[in-house]
């Protein structure tokens, strides 16, 4: 994540600046962390998951977002995953989801601590979450967190192949159709 912001923010300024900012920021605590722009790859592997979540999720009541959709994780805290699924939940706000069943946060450079600490932290107490998959970009690995039978959360490090159960679209989503045509 960025430097924040020198200038703290309300939660009101900050979603009516997002509307029309040409750079999305997040928002912790009163203050904008602006988005860095991502590589290829990033871009490649963000993609690929959306897709397959997209085509999974036709003819169900589900929505799927990749990148440039908030989520409201607490009334002052505002992130922007890589890609984020909501199923079977009311659209709270045009502008906002804030009950996904699946996050995922591709790593790069600039918000590698952020994804790993911080925002792991974050979703792994939101109650309608069942997977957050946090993937690699420069090498072929996924690790997955999710919710075991009685709602534990468990850890699973996938290298190379491997399949992940995606439970609110009763589907799996392989690392092949993660990497495919990158690593």
């Amino acid at each position: 994540m960025s430097e924040p912001s020198r200038e703290m923010f309300t939660k009101q300024d900050y979603l009516k600046l997002e509307q029309t900012s040409p750079v999305r920021h997040e928002f912790v605590g009163g203050f904008l962390y602006a988005m860095a722009g991502g590589s290829s790859q990033h871009a490649r592997i963000c993609l690929n998951i959306a897709a397959r979540f997209l085509g999974l999720s036709r003819g169900k009541a589900c929505r799927v977002y990749q990148e440039a959709m908030k989520f409201q994780y607490r009334h002052d805290v505002y992130y922007y995953p890589d890609v984020m699924l909501v199923c079977d939940k009311p659209l709270p706000d045009k502008f906002f989801e804030n009950q996904p069943c699946v996050l995922v946060e591709v790593l790069s450079p600039s918000t590698r601590e952020t994804d790993l600490r911080e925002k792991q932290i974050a979703y792994t107490t939101i109650s309608s979450l069942q997977t957050y998959l946090i993937v690699e970009s420069e090498k072929r690995l996924v690790i997955r967190h999710y919710r075991d039978e009685v709602g534990e959360w468990q850890v699973e490090n996938l290298k190379d192949d491997g399949s992940i159960s995606i439970p609110c679209l009763a589907a799996t989503l392989t690392l092949e159709e993660i990497f495919e045509g990158i690593l």
